[in-house]
């Protein structure tokens, strides 16, 4: 098969990973770091060279034309790959810094060296600038006489701000600050979304890791791009937002898009084009301006993440703005970056959902290295994890806040699904309901759920699982909808105080509600699914084949039988299993439209 190359950009996924497996097999001599490829994926190139889908050799150049990097597999030298890589970017590379033995192979691909080599450390590794001699160079600004280190040494210090990456961007507007190298592919994904329509992206990164600083700046740098950009930033609470409200206002103004006098408040100002930032919290409402761009940092606190009411209204709220963002008729940017404290946190539930990019930035690498050492070390990280250990054994802090993984509390009681590709084809099959009543009457009500399901022999195929937040007057048109969609059949409900009052309603109304008394609490009553469920024994669709699917089994996996968690689809799948599948809490007591009957339900 004939060579191939590749342009990597910033948007190629595992870039940096596929630069550094060729120069390991090339042995290659030189530190390649992870910032200097991001500079020359961000603004200048780079080009590998692939045979039959296998990366071969690979060059880089960076933003000053200078190619700094030429490295070729050992399995693929002599073969001309090197040779073929220079001829593909000679285009692109004015300049090339050449190590003393591979001045002549450069030579040979048309560069004449230029200025004396300039000497390593201790005498090791001369390097020679050279330059391209082609007919091209006269299209060229000429060149100052003066060492050879002088394009290099160009500095970008002067270069209107505009024109800067993220990264660079920071210390210049924040002197005290360095470039946060080790968030490349955050500060990435925030310039993508100034150019892509619809960028939907989540990051989790450690504590302490310049996260917010660096979100801070990034919005600075959308409004460099766009002065009439129009955005809203969440984080956790009314206070948090103001205090990040302030600091970013200082920030743009130092920019020179701050706020303009008559429209300059922390929680909402604008520029002189019309852009400009507002800043809220989950709990606040700012319904009536403008967002093209959602970014929102560390949206709940540690004495929100246990609260399942305080996660609904969060996820709510980003769910609402994000529907909201948009301009010219295009979707805007949504990005999500948090330290995590919750598998049921704006990142898991996104996650479960799908359709999201996701950045994970463990503090410590697979590889047993810290995510910025620089940062953090391993041995400091190694004596906060001890520190935090003592007072959380379970050390659900280090895994969730640093690892980005949260871990709920105990184990998981509903383990891996069992899917279905397709339903039995043989008949003698039964329908069956099972429902948790629920409807809305103050903030952070419980939501009805409803399960619908197929018993063939001894195994409950799921076909749906709805889960909404209902007005009374609601319930009976959506159970009526359910009955009508899958057939009429008893709709089995665990219930206990109002919801007995409110099926008795229900089915005056024609709904053919089963009421089982709940004599113990939702855990004892689960025992029974949990281990039908970990059998075998209850299926669900394949999770791309519907779109509930992901969700309910993201929720099922957090169940842990606390009576104040959201976790009204695990109450109506312990109704149904209990009733259709036999051996439940109520000892097979049920009442049926007020009277008892055993089940029937519509048969297929």
């Amino acid at each position: 098969m004939a060579l191939q190359f590749e342009h990597l950009h910033l948007e190629t996924i595992d870039y940096y990973e596929r630069v550094k497996r060729v120069c390991n097999a090339a042995r290659h001599p030189g530190m390649i770091g992870r910032e200097m490829v991001f500079r020359a994926a961000q603004r200048g190139h780079v080009v590998v060279a692939l045979e039959d889908g296998k990366d071969l050799g690979v060059v880089l150049i960076d933003h000053k034309q200078t190619l700094t990097t030429l490295s070729v597999a050992k399995s693929a030298a002599g073969r001309g790959i090197g040779s073929a890589l220079v001829r593909h970017v000679r285009e692109h590379a004015l300049w090339a810094s050449v190590i003393a033995d591979r001045v002549t192979f450069f030579e040979r691909c048309g560069y004449a060296s230029h200025g004396a080599p300039r000497i390593g450390q201790k005498g090791a590794m001369a390097v020679q600038l050279m330059r391209r001699t082609d007919g091209g160079l006269e299209t060229l600004a000429p060149l100052e006489q003066e060492t050879a280190e002088a394009p290099l040494e160009q500095e970008t210090a002067e270069a209107p701000l505009p024109s800067l990456g993220l990264i660079e961007l920071i210390p210049r507007v924040s002197p005290e600050l360095t470039s946060p190298w080790h968030l490349a592919d955050w500060c990435a994904l925030i310039e993508r979304a100034s150019r892509v329509p619809g960028v939907r992206g989540l990051c989790d990164v450690p504590i302490r890791h310049y996260k917010t600083e660096t979100t801070l700046h990034g919005i600075v740098w959308l409004l460099l791009q766009d002065p009439s950009r129009e955005i809203i930033f969440l984080t956790h609470t009314a206070e948090a937002a103001q205090a990040r409200g302030k600091r970013l206002r200082q920030l743009a103004t130092s920019a020179g898009v701050g706020p303009v006098k008559g429209q300059d408040t922390i929680a909402h100002w604008q520029n002189a084009s019309g852009g400009g930032v507002v800043v809220m919290s989950a709990q606040q409402s700012k319904i009536g301006y403008n967002c093209h761009a959602l970014i929102v940092d560390d949206p709940i606190d540690e004495d929100a993440a246990d609260d399942a009411g305080i996660r609904e209204v969060v996820d709510k709220t980003i769910a609402h703005y994000t529907a909201r963002c948009m301009r010219r008729g295009q979707p805007g940017p949504v990005l999500i970056l948090m330290s995590r404290w919750h598998p049921d946190d704006p990142i898991g539930r996104r996650l479960s959902r799908g359709g999201w990019e996701y950045i994970h930035h463990p503090v410590i690498n697979e590889d047993g290295t810290a995510f910025a050492p620089d940062v953090w070390d391993i041995p400091e990280l190694e004596k906060m994890r001890a520190e935090l250990k003592e007072a959380d054994p379970f050390e659900r802090i280090w895994f969730a806040q640093l690892m980005g993984d949260p871990q709920p509390e105990g184990n998981d009681l509903f383990g891996p699904p069992t899917f279905y590709h397709s339903l039995p084809t043989w008949h003698g099959w039964r329908i069956a309901h099972g429902v948790d009543f629920a409807y809305v009457d103050a903030v952070g009500s419980d939501f009805f759920a409803a399960v619908t399901g197929r018993i063939y022999g001894r195994k409950l195929f799921i076909l749906e699982v709805q889960r909404h937040r209902l007005d009374a007057t609601l319930l009976e048109v959506t159970c009526k909808a359910i009955l009508n969609k899958y057939g009429r059949a008893p709709m089995w409900s665990y219930q206990s105080g109002p919801e007995v009052g409110l099926s008795r309603l229900l089915v005056e109304r024609g709904i053919p509600v089963a009421s089982m008394l709940a004599r113990y609490n939702k855990l004892v009553r689960a025992q029974k699914t949990i281990r039908r469920w970990n059998d075998g024994e209850i299926l669900v669709p394949e999770k791309d084949s519907a779109a509930w699917v992901p969700g309910f089994l993201h929720r099922l996996s957090l169940f842990r039988g606390h009576e104040k968690d959201r976790d009204d689809e695990v109450d109506a799948l312990v109704s149904v299993a209990d009733a259709v599948l036999g051996g439940g809490a109520t000892a097979g007591v049920s009442r049926l439209e007020g009277r008892r009957r055993p089940y029937a339900g519509f048969l297929g």
